[in-house]
Order: structure tokens, then sequence, then C-alpha cells
């Protein structure tokens, strides 16, 4: 009987040992797998917020070989494989989503497309080899390019910009990439050449040409960042970042000295910001504009229902007039009630934007400027030029919502950073600011499609919530149960 209860208690003792492995072994793999539901649950949602650029409409990801690491600075960051859409399954190409921990249940989400130099050994294709030699061009899921560099033996050697263009039928070569009218565009050895073919691009239904990516270097680089440095959150400090060297020269370029006292200090405080400042919101908006400059200053407007009003001066100079009116307060009808801080803000980050369209027009030549001051119809004329000739309505569609997504998120981050003094490090403007940014775009056709003046549609209580935010701010005075979230004029 004696051995048979010890019997019992040794199986009873296995049992009990089997199963606390097997619990410390599921505790190990649940750790993974609450990092890895907690980044999908956050990238799903992402995803479902707003169309994403055209080029990554419907990417497949490997959530079955993602992995955990740290990048160079220390942030936790998941990599993803992508499943890529490749002409020729020989093409050494890739593309991988990095998805950086920012905090509890926050991440930031770009991708990354590596290619490798087809003429250097297996080892030097591999970017966390040592030896990479190739390039690397990182993408915004919504917003599009950031920012692309060449790689020799491990390091930056060029920055550059990479766009998507179809090759000329007659050349049989791609046509040139962004035209070189800024100083940041160099010539000579290892500086501005001739544009590098990356990869064809797979295009699903009907096309009328045979699109390529491509490579257009723009600077040379001494002592650039290594490809783990390019692929942290930052970029890797001179290999690249998410705020273009060019944006930067915009911001330092203008001339405050004609502003009132208020609206000097928003402007400074909007140049000063740690993520959102002026130079980050225009490469939000347009990672590769080029350098023009500005006079902002206060006086009287042409015409007097205007905040504020961008003229031209001369090629790539433009002058922002905010109304004294609107800065005073005694704007229709309303008497001393100047806006807050918030407003200011948003008016001046609003005729920047208005500033940069009209330096594309000046670039490009392809619209009659001098008629097209008043932004709807610049931002439409804008929006139709970066559509494809050709284009469905669908697709005409599909840029107007793109190009809207890039303004409104741009100057919602900048606005909601400078009134709150905290970074949206989740990538998601509150929606308030959101309602503040949309209402800039009152006038266009996205605005109208989107939120028609039509008591029965289904978006017209949205479109009183938006236009009735700029109000509150403009005026500082509530309405309603609404009050305004900016802070007067010290």
């Amino acid at each position: 009987m004696k051995n048979k209860l010890q019997r019992i208690a040794k199986v009873v003792l296995c049992c009990f040992l089997l199963i606390a492995l097997s619990c410390e072994t599921d505790n190990t793999f649940s750790e993974q797998d609450v990092k890895m539901i907690e980044a999908k649950t956050w990238f799903d949602k992402y995803q479902a917020n707003g169309i994403n650029y055209e080029l990554f409409q419907d990417l497949e990801y490997k959530w079955s070989e993602a992995n955990i690491t740290k990048s160079e600075d220390g942030t936790e960051t998941i990599i993803v494989p992508v499943i890529e859409l490749k002409e020729d399954k020989e093409e050494i190409w890739s593309q991988k989503l990095y998805l950086y921990k920012l905090d509890e249940g926050n991440f930031k989400a770009l991708l990354f497309e590596i290619y490798p130099d087809k003429d250097v050994l297996a080892s030097s294709q591999k970017i966390d080899g040592g030896d990479f030699n190739g390039y690397i061009a990182t993408w915004d899921l919504k917003m599009g390019f950031v920012r692309a560099s060449r790689f020799k033996n491990n390091q930056v050697v060029e920055n550059g910009i990479v766009a998507v263009v179809s090759i000329d039928k007659k050349t049989g070569k791609a046509p040139a990439i962004l035209p070189c009218v800024d100083d940041m565009c160099q010539t000579g050895p290892g500086g501005l050449g001739d544009a590098v073919q990356l990869r064809p691009v797979v295009v699903k239904g009907p096309s009328t040409g045979t699109p390529s990516s491509y490579f257009g270097p723009r600077t040379p680089v001494t002592g650039g960042t290594s490809p783990g440095g390019f692929t942290t959150p930052g970029g890797g400090g001179s290999g690249g970042s998410s705020t273009s060297a060019n944006a930067n020269a915009i911001e330092d370029k203008i001339d405050d000295s004609k502003l009132d006292p208020c609206a000097k200090a928003t402007l400074e405080k909007l140049k000063n910001l740690k993520q959102n400042d002026i130079a980050s919101m225009i490469s939000k908006f347009a990672s590769n504009s080029s350098i023009f400059s500005l006079n902002i200053q206060t006086g009287k407007v042409t015409k007097s229902t205007n905040d504020a009003e961008t003229s031209i001066i001369s090629l790539y100079n433009y002058n922002i007039t905010l109304s004294t009116n609107y800065i005073n307060g005694v704007m229709e009808g309303e008497i001393n009630s100047p806006p807050t801080t918030l407003s200011l803000a948003t008016t001046l980050t609003h005729e920047i934007i208005h500033a940069y369209l009209l330096s594309v027009v000046d670039e490009y030549k392809t619209l009659n400027s001098s008629t097209i001051c008043d932004f709807p119809t610049l931002y439409d004329a804008y929006v139709v030029q970066n559509t494809p000739k050709g284009g469905s309505k669908a697709q005409i569609d599909a840029q107007h919502d793109l190009i809207a997504e890039k303004y409104v998120n741009s100057i919602a981050s900048t606005i909601q950073e400078l009134n709150t003094d905290s970074p949206v490090t989740s990538g998601y403007p509150n929606q308030v600011y959101l309602d503040i940014a949309w209402a800039g775009l009152e006038g266009t056709y996205i605005f109208n499609k989107n939120y028609p003046n039509d008591p029965n549609d289904k978006n017209y209580n949205d479109r009183n919530r938006i236009l009735s935010r700029g109000s509150i701010e403009k005026y500082n005075k509530p309405r309603g149960n609404q009050s305004p979230l900016g802070k007067p004029c010290k």
C-alpha cells in the first residue's frame, strides 16, 4: 500500500512539474504575443484611418515573420516583412514595415524600401551585414515620401528623392525628377547626377505608361549615418530626417520684422516646436519643396473680410499680410474680440502652405499665378497638377483625399503641439485640431464634397462643427456649449 501511494505521489509530482514548465513556457511566448497583438491592433486602426498613399494601398504583411528588436537609439521596434509586388521574382529589393513603440498602445509607422547594389557581394546587400551598398527609401504610408539615401560601405554618401514616373517612350529614359531650381541641387563630382532606376512598379488595373521608381540625387554627404541610424525613428542625423534641409531654409528665411507683437510671438513659438515646427509641417505636406522667402507682416488686406492674404513679390518671394482688423478683433461687426493664439497659429500655418503652393506654380510654370492667388482655386489647381493625366474620376478624387489628408494632418499636428506644449506622438491629432485645420479648406472641392452645405447631408452637422470651431477661436468667444481652446495674447 505504501509503495502504491509513493507511485501515485511521483505521478502527481511529475504532472505538476510538467504543468509548471508548460505555464512558464507559455508566459515566455505570451510576452512576445502581447507586444505583437498590441502593435497589430494599433496598425489596423492606423490603416483604417483614411486612405494610404497611392503606392501602398494594398500591401500584404507577413506578421508571422515579424520580429521585435531595438533601433540604434534604443526605441523598441517591430519589423514586419512585406510581400512585395515584383515584376520579376529575381529582383532583390525588399520592403519592411517598421513600427516604433512610442508609449503604451502608441506607435510610429514607417515603410522602408531597400535596394541593394546588384554588383556587390551578397554580404554587402544586407542592411544588417555591416557593409551595405545600395539605396534605402523611407515612406510614410499616409503621406508618401519622407527621405532617401545612397549608401557605400555602410555609410550614407548622397541624399536624394524617390519618385515614381513613367519612362519616356521616345528616349527610353525617365524624365527629369523635380527640376533643380534651388541651391540644394549640386553639380560636379559627387553632386547631382542622372536619376537611377530602382525598380519597375507593378500597377494593378489599366495603365497608360510603364512606371518605375527612381532615385534622384540631390546632395552629397560627408560622414553620413549607417543603415542602422537611417532606420531609427528620426533618421539618424546627417543621413536624413523627416524635416528636409529646404524646409529648414524656408523657416530661417522668414522676415517677421513688421508683425505685431502677439503674432510675432506665436510665429516664434511655431518655429521652435519640438516635433511639428514650421519646417516639419512643410516637409509633411511636401518633402521636396524649393526654397522661397517669406515676408510676414500685419497690415491692410485687399478684401476686408479676409483674415490674411498671401501675394507674390517676385520669383520665390512672397508676402503674407495678417489683417489689422483680424489682429485687433474688429471683424464682421465683432468689436474687441482679438483671436486666440490658436487661431493665429492656424492662420499663419495656412498662409505658409498657401505660399508653398505659389512656389510650385512658380517652379512648374503651368498655371497663370496672377489669376489664382485665392487659396481654394490655387489648392484645387495644385491637386490637378499632381494627378496623372487621363486619370479617372475615382483617381482624381483619391488624389484630392490624399492631399487634403496631408494638409489637415500637418497643420493639425503643429497647432495641437503649439496649444498643448506636447508633441503628437501617436500620429493622430485630436479631432478638435483636425476640425480647425479642415476649416482652412473651406471653399475647396474636397471640403464641399465631404461637407456639403446641405442640411439633408449626413455630414452637415460635421460641417457646422468645423466652421463653428474656427469662429470660436477667431473671436475668442464661446458658442453654445463650446469654449475657446486657445489662449488670449499676453
